[in-house]
């Protein structure tokens, strides 16, 4: 088999990239039900190592998406709808999305109420990547995003070839529904700068000051550098070093950033 020319993004690991790969083609039909699936095959296509390998179908079987039987090897284990979705998954949420708010942290929003309320109790695996995906038709690197933001939030906790778990300190620690939960202070800032930039009153190119921040909202340099942080993460900003940064060029049609995430 002819490798893959894939651009692997060298700040992830390669078996998560390769893994992405394999449960597009389960969740689109191209690997049906049964399918072989060869750690032989995808060394040569990648060109990985196989422990690289080992690392993607250890990664896949603990989605459920494959099981492996010794001495046969591993195979699709999900049967797709004529709809392309993943059968159990649930269907897809109907989320009124927010255009002034990110849709990761939307999608955050839910999951924390869903743990909140006990419908994720702790040690509950929570939905992946692949499954946020099918269930609120987000991008890949928008459903990354939710499992970055649940583990900084220490709602979740992440094992490597196993999935994301609610963590036990999320059962003390998160207690309020979402809907009154106090927004932190930088998120608040974050909400009136990404409104800004959406209302035209800081153009593209505008320059961001952190000083300015600071003084206008009375708070600390580190506060305001998460908010930029943010921004820049979200594609509204951009930073040049030395020079400082800068609300982004380039705009979908809902005046949104021109980002892979929708």
């Amino acid at each position: 088999m002819v490798a893959t020319v894939m651009e692997f993004d060298p700040t992830r690991p390669k078996w998560m990239q390769v893994a992405e790969v394999v449960r597009q083609r389960i969740a689109s039909g191209v690997y049906p039900l049964h399918h072989l699936i060869s750690e032989v095959k995808l060394e040569r296509e990648f060109a990985a190592a196989r422990v690289t390998v080992r690392k993607v179908t250890a990664a896949l079987r603990a989605e459920g998406l494959i099981v492996t039987t010794p001495g046969m090897g591993s195979f699709v284990a999900v049967e797709m709808p004529a709809t392309g979705g993943l059968a159990g998954s649930g269907g897809r949420t109907m989320l009124d999305f927010d255009p002034m708010r990110p849709r990761w942290h939307q999608v955050i929003d839910v999951i924390r109420e869903r743990i909140s309320d006990g419908t994720y109790p702790p040690g509950e695996r929570v939905p992946s990547v692949l499954q946020l995906q099918e269930e609120f038709g987000i991008a890949n690197v928008t459903a990354h995003k939710v499992h970055r933001g649940l583990r900084a939030e220490a709602l979740i906790n992440t094992e490597p070839g196993l999935g994301s778990f609610v963590s036990r300190q999320a059962e003390a620690e998160n207690t309020l529904p979402c809907a009154v939960r106090p927004r932190s202070k930088w998120e608040q800032i974050a909400d009136e700068v990404r409104s800004r930039i959406t209302s035209g009153a800081y153009p593209p190119r505008h320059l961001i000051s952190e000083v300015k921040l600071e003084q206008e909202f009375g708070v600390a340099r580190v506060t305001v550098r998460k908010a930029t942080a943010a921004l820049r993460e979200e594609g509204w900003i951009v930073t040049t070093p030395g020079l400082g940064s800068f609300v982004t060029v380039k705009r979908t049609a809902d005046g949104g950033p021109s980002t892979e995430e929708e």
